[in-house]
């Protein structure tokens, strides 16, 4: 005698019988992911001062040469968009704090701050990476080519583009 598959409105009327409802937070059991995520939001916030701060310190080094110098000029871009990368860490760690401490009346809106939070975060990163390209590809013609002069307005339109 054939047995006959359970349909979908039964399997759903199984999932729907058995849930309880979201687990309060007083009794939910304290695990490792808790402390794994307290202890990254620790270190990503150290660790976004500390490079905010060094980068804040190599970019007023290199302002004052900015305009005569393209070496000075792109070591200051690098070190904005390094800068701008460390800040959208520090802003992922506080999106996160939030959303850790509350867990339970979370609304959309917090969800909705780390869309623009990701997207800055990989400009701000993909401008780094290819700034450091720059960085390298003049320093190998300047090698290979001693007495060659790269244009300024060359790289800022390579950087604008």
């Amino acid at each position: 005698m054939p047995t006959e598959a359970p349909s979908i409105s039964s399997s759903v009327e199984l999932i729907v019988d058995d849930y309880q409802g979201p687990v309060s937070p007083s009794a939910a059991a304290f695990y490792f992911g808790d402390v794994f995520t307290i202890l990254m939001i620790l270190m990503t916030l150290g660790l976004s001062v500390v490079g905010m701060t060094c980068n804040l310190g190599m970019m007023s080094f290199h302002r004052k040469k900015v305009k005569h110098s393209l070496v000075s000029f792109m070591y200051f871009i690098l070190g904005l968009s390094d800068f701008c990368t460390a800040f959208c860490a520090l802003l992922h760690s506080c999106i996160l704090i939030v959303i850790q401490v509350m867990q339970a009346s979370l609304s959309l809106g917090v969800y909705v701050l780390v869309v623009p939070a990701y997207l800055l975060t990989v400009v701000a990163f993909k401008l780094s990476a290819f700034v450091s390209m720059l960085i390298a590809v003049i320093r190998s013609i300047n090698l290979m080519l001693p007495f060659k002069r790269i244009h300024k307005n060359g790289v800022l339109i390579a950087i604008g583009l």
